[in-house]
């Protein structure tokens, strides 16, 4: 794991855009999915990704309705872009959960081993989640060198 800081969508165009390999973003995520079969991303990078992708939300509910709550690639169905979703809450309103980002650190290291890809992921948890960087980042820190973690400049 690498930690850079910096605006998310700059850094992630940027990558994506001029890197030798490709690079995905990782969306953090809750559980939750509300009666139109739409994930709820309503805050935080979650939110962000929704809105610049339309039908992400309906694509991310889908996938947790059939696959549950866990690491997983997304495939969006507007553009064809390839996500990755990072369980961090099981319900939107809860604050996240230390043993949920531990599995997703789990899940995501063994999907993620052995390529060569770039993974960028906010600091799971610790924007709408009310987490602490300085509980989350043991967990994450087990993650290869391919995964950077962005946080906003002046961040500590």
């Amino acid at each position: 794991m690498r930690e850079i800081q910096g605006d998310l969508w700059t850094k992630f165009t940027e990558l994506y855009t001029q890197s030798e390999y490709q690079t995905y973003l990782v969306i953090p995520i809750n559980g939750d999915v509300n009666i139109s079969g739409k994930a709820v991303m309503g805050r935080g990078v979650a939110a962000q990704a929704s809105a610049r992708y339309k039908r992400l939300a309906l694509d991310v509910g889908i996938l947790l309705s059939r696959q549950g709550l866990k690491v997983n690639w997304i495939k969006h169905s507007g553009t064809g872009r390839v996500f990755v979703v990072f369980p961090v809450k099981y319900h939107w309103w809860e604050r996240a959960s230390l043993e949920l980002i531990e599995r997703s650190t789990d899940q995501l290291q063994s999907i993620i081993l052995d390529r060569y890809e770039t993974f960028i992921l906010p600091r799971p948890g610790c924007g709408n989640g009310r987490l602490d960087w300085k509980d989350v980042k043991p967990i994450v820190s087990v993650l290869p060198d391919n995964v950077i973690i962005i946080s906003r400049v002046g961040e500590v």
